[in-house]
């Protein structure tokens, strides 16, 4: 250990650590250095008063006398010695001439200078020895006080970037069928049994209608056109077998399908032009979301459309297959398919990131673009066949392949120009910038919001003088599908060219995503496993919640609650910890799947959860949870359908006439507490989507979100006593969102532009996650005020802090300059040793009750981010502090510990909640009005110019040259949050005034 390692410690450590430090550095000096002084002391005063000893003698005599009084002081220290040193401490503060003024001999004088070289090496032998023995003791005391925990876990930094695209990297498509099949075949996830709680652990699954059949393989020879013909006809000769007319998992026969079939008459040309007409195509790969969900959200992948096609030809009892293989397409085919993009190069980025193995290939015919792809085959006699010889066959039919016209809209950088050369010179004027230690300071984040403010205006006048009935599509620009209006389907895919090709009736399991859930303790031990496909869990919402485990334990809770409170200041806004047992539940659509127990009410467990894709296997995060929290999912597959919100609205509206009611009979913690948190995080999932599409428009880029997931939740504190949890404390509510992924690209194939749109739009994601919560906990009276890591930033910025840009060249020196917590800086440390980039500020921040820091963890190669606040969350938090009266978390927090809420009838607090619930249904039409508009391309000149100040920040930093440095870096924090306060009314304005 080094020895600069305690006094690193001192400063580095909390307060009971300083404190502890200090006292023994105190104590270290008084029993080494002190002696000395006061034998020189006690010399000085023996000359004063003519005392005859010998400088010499006097100090060797006193420094025996201080070595004996160091070793009783750390044996045994009494008050006698204390006082001693008290007394040389006067003495020395006394001193006021020089030594040199003692009448010394030249003998004395060359004695004394052999006493001081003497001196000056024992004190420094001392010095050594008590610096060895104090890091041995720093030591041991940190190893003695790490069990004993003080603080929720730490959510360490675990190189994943939550907010960005999607790796560019997959594997080549396959060219004949054992490839094929070894492809689609890998070592699957393993299947989920239903789900059973077995000695405290458990997995979950519902089964499928069928299991996957067996893989029928028909090979084409690679050649010209013709092989599409060649295809065709050889799986022609096929019959059809009783599992093509069979619901599965990602093709169900639910009553929404067979509803639609009927309301197209069962009519297999009418069903694939609803289906290539109406859904929008997503470029990923794998089963996401099903038939029923595609019809809901109306867009979705090659597998989703098919099983759209595939349930619907099935519910009208017409036999129909999937059919997996790789074929050839021509570029411009493939480049209008997947976003209007200008190059080749930028259409097999976006299919890369969406996990489609391509590769480009050089034919007779010129250039090509070769894939996997899925497509449907039904089975029968078609009279709707431009050519039909009365027989019955199967059909290739692909509605996923489809082209589109894209208006381009108006040029607003030209008409309405936005100088962000001049903004960066004149932020930079006003900021104090130091590139060689990688700081700014003094950024005026009001002057970017007055320039967003009036850019934002002269957008706004520009549309009204101009173009006043112009459509949102004709104002950012916009997709059109070319329908097809063809009453007779036509006999063949219009593909260049097919390797091979595999048909099945039910997509394998290799082929489908998956989601997992797990509930772990401290030390590792899975306590439940939740394992289902995402198609089964498409639009439903997920929650783990905590009920007390017996009779007894919700008895002992109830005692503690005040009689019949009427305000939220009546109840209790801490527990005792251990108070009570609880059993940990796991849920969907607030039906219990599993469950765990006994833990403690405050006790610390790990949550583990993510997504199984067909590329790359698991990918999860950890994150702590306290016994007591609520918790809800949110779980985002390629956007939330319109209907999932409406649905959630609808329930938000019962539980609110509920409320007002005052009639709680029945009513549970799901429809309380999870509703309001489920409104939080779906609504974030959806406005954001919509914000980063309407943003890439303007910016010219292609966006596409792919399966995303978070958490919105109660939060709770616990004291501790040495690692005992004490009390447990509601301090407000936290917005985690642990993925929003996507595959982006700049239309012209512009890697900067890529770049600088990915950390715009994370910094957007970033400001919503304080924006939500503010907008469901404010009132009239008093605005909620949350936290992210964006506002943070900017907050620090305004109060003076230094804003930081950390990389591998000044990491020691902005490490040696700031002061945040251990957790945060080590984290820091971690990043930027993987080659990350942070931006953070250099004290912390106390803001509405909450004290901690905001930093931003950047993939310099590809512009994704970590968001982060202390305690490692990927979110933003609301503190108790912050929210109105009647809106509490600590009602939501004590209601969330009920699974119904018949035994706080008498609690008239719960009426003040249908306020929150208003603001909840508000809030959810504004997230469907929104995406409606979206994609209706309606006339919203007004939201439309608001959304664009979005993009301002993508286009001020793009204007910014590289010589900005640290500066560059900064604004995507701050920028951010000063759009935020200017894009503010985009949520406000949707919103009636709450009453």
């Amino acid at each position: 250990m080094q020895n600069n390692s305690w006094f690193h410690g001192v400063r580095r450590g909390g307060l009971f650590t300083r404190f502890t430090a200090w006292c023994s550095l105190s104590l270290y000096l008084f029993v080494f250095y002190t002696p000395a002084a006061y034998a020189i002391a006690d010399k000085w005063q023996a000359n004063q008063h003519g005392g005859g000893q010998t400088v010499f003698a006097l100090l060797d005599t006193r420094l025996r006398e201080a070595y004996v009084l160091s070793e009783h002081l750390r044996q045994a220290p009494t008050e006698n010695h204390r006082k001693q040193l008290l007394r040389a401490l006067t003495l020395v503060q006394d001193l006021s001439s020089p030594l040199q003024a003692l009448e010394l001999t030249e003998t004395e004088q060359q004695q004394w200078q052999q006493a001081s070289t003497s001196l000056q090496r024992y004190a420094a032998r001392l010095h050594h020895a008590a610096v060895d023995e104090w890091s041995g003791i720093a030591a041991m005391l940190r190893n003695t006080l790490a069990p004993w925990q003080s603080q929720k876990a730490h959510h360490a930094f675990d190189n994943n970037m939550p907010f960005g695209p999607e790796d560019r990297v997959v594997r080549a498509p396959a060219s004949d069928a054992n490839a094929l099949l070894q492809a689609i075949q890998p070592v699957e996830p393993a299947k989920p049994a239903p789900a059973k709680a077995v000695s405290g652990k458990a997995s979950a699954g519902n089964g499928q209608s069928q299991n996957s059949a067996p893989l029928n393989v028909v090979t084409a020879k690679a050649g010209s056109d013709t092989n599409v013909t060649q295809m065709a006809s050889s799986a022609s000769t096929q019959a059809p077998q009783n599992t093509d007319l069979l619901a599965t998992i990602d093709a169900p026969l639910t009553p929404a399908i067979l509803a639609k079939a009927a309301e197209l008459n069962h009519d297999p040309a009418k069903i694939f032009n609803f289906v290539y007409n109406e859904v929008r195509f997503v470029p990923s790969y794998g089963s996401i979301q099903g038939a029923d969900y595609t019809l809901q959200s109306l867009r979705g992948n090659s597998f989703d459309t098919s099983s759209l096609l595939i349930a619907l030809l099935r519910a009208s009892n017409i036999p129909a297959r999937y059919r997996y293989g790789t074929i050839w397409l021509k570029p411009e085919v493939v480049q209008n398919w997947v976003g209007g993009v200008q190059t080749i190069e930028a259409a097999q980025n976006l299919l890369s990131q969406g996990g489609i193995p391509n590769t480009r290939m050089l034919g007779t015919d010129g250039e090509f673009i070769k894939l996997e792809h899925v497509w449907v085959e039904a089975y029968g006699v078609f009279n709707t066949l431009p050519v039909n010889d009365g027989s019955a066959q199967w059909l290739a039919l692909d509605a996923s392949l489809k082209q589109y016209q894209y208006a381009s809209g108006l040029n607003l950088q030209e008409s309405v120009p936005l100088d962000g050369e001049r903004i960066a010179n004149e932020i930079k004027a006003r900021a104090t910038v130091n590139d060689s230690e990688g700081w700014v300071q003094n950024l005026d984040g009001a002057y970017l919001q007055t320039e967003l403010s009036q850019y934002r205006e002269q957008i706004e006048t520009f549309l009204n003088q101009q173009h006043p009935e112009a459509t949102v599509a004709e104002v950012i620009g916009g997709q059109r599908l070319i329908k097809r209006e063809s009453n007779q389907l036509d006999r063949y895919p219009s593909y260049q060219r097919i390797d091979t090709s595999v048909a099945f009736s039910a997509l394998p399991d290799s082929l489908r995503h998956q989601f997992k859930y797990e509930l772990l303790s401290t030390s590792g031990n899975v306590l439940f496993s939740f394992v289902q496909s995402t198609p089964e869990l498409a639009g439903k919402s997920l929650s783990l919640s905590f009920r007390p485990a017996s009779a007894a334990d919700e008895q002992t809770l109830i005692n503690v609650l005040p009689p019949n409170p009427q305000t939220v200041e009546d109840l209790p806004k801490r527990l005792p910890a251990n108070l009570i047992q609880l059993k940990a539940e796991f849920s969907v659509q607030g039906q219990m799947q599993l469950s765990h127990g006994n833990h403690g009410l405050g006790k610390e467990l790990i949550t583990r959860k993510g997504y199984w894709n067909p590329r790359s296997g698991w990918q999860l995060t950890d994150n702590p949870v306290i016994a007591g929290e609520y918790q809800a999912i949110g779980l985002d597959l390629q956007g939330l359908a319109a209907s999932q919100l409406n649905t959630l609205k609808t329930e938000l509206e019962q539980t609110k006439a509920k409320l007002e009611a005052q009639d709680l009979n029945g009513l549970s913690k799901h429809q309380l507490t999870g509703a309001i948190l489920q409104t939080g995080v779906q609504g974030y999932l959806a406005l954001t989507r919509v914000q980063s599409e309407l943003s890439a428009q303007v910016s010219n880029m292609v966006y596409y979100r792919q399966p995303s997931y978070g958490t919105f939740s109660t939060s709770m504190s616990v004291d501790y006593w040495f690692g005992n949890p004490r009390y447990v404390n509601f301090d407000g509510v936290l917005m985690d969102i642990d993925r929003v992924a996507s595959n982006t690209e700049s239309k012209i194939n512009c890697y900067d532009a890529w770049k600088d749109f990915n950390q715009a739009n994370g910094a957007m994601l970033s400001a919503f996650e304080h924006l939500v919560p503010e907008q469901l906990f404010s009132t009239p009276q008093q605005k909620a005020e949350g936290v992210s890591a964006v506002k943070a930033i900017a907050i620090a910025n305004a109060q003076g802090q230094r804003i930081y840009t950390i990389d591998q060249n000044n990491l020691e020196t902005a490490l040696s300059q700031i002061t945040l917590d251990i957790d945060t800086e080590n984290d820091i440390r971690a990043a930027v040793e993987s080659g990350k980039q942070v931006t953070t500020h250099q004290n912390p921040i106390t803001y509405h009750g909450w004290t901690g820091a905001g930093y931003i963890i950047t993939d310099t190669e590809s512009g994704a981010g970590a968001y982060k606040i202390s305690g490692g969350a990927d979110g933003g938090v609301l503190a108790y502090t912050g929210l109105a009266a009647g809106l509490s978390s600590i009602v939501l927090g004590v209601a969330a510990l009920f699974t119904v809420m018949t035994p706080l009838e008498g609690m008239l607090v719960f009426a003040a909640l249908s306020l929150l619930f208003v603001a909840g249904v508000l809030f959810l039409s504004a997230a469907i009005a929104l995406d409606k508009g979206d994609r209706d391309l309606a006339n919203n000149l007004c939201e439309t110019a608001k959304n664009l100040v979005w993009a301002a920040l993508g286009l001020i930093v793009s204007a910014m040259s590289v010589k900005f440095g640290a500066l560059k870096q900064v604004i995507f924090g701050v920028g951010a949050s000063s759009i935020a306060a200017v894009a503010d009314a985009f949520l406000d304005s949707c919103l009636p005034p709450k009453t």
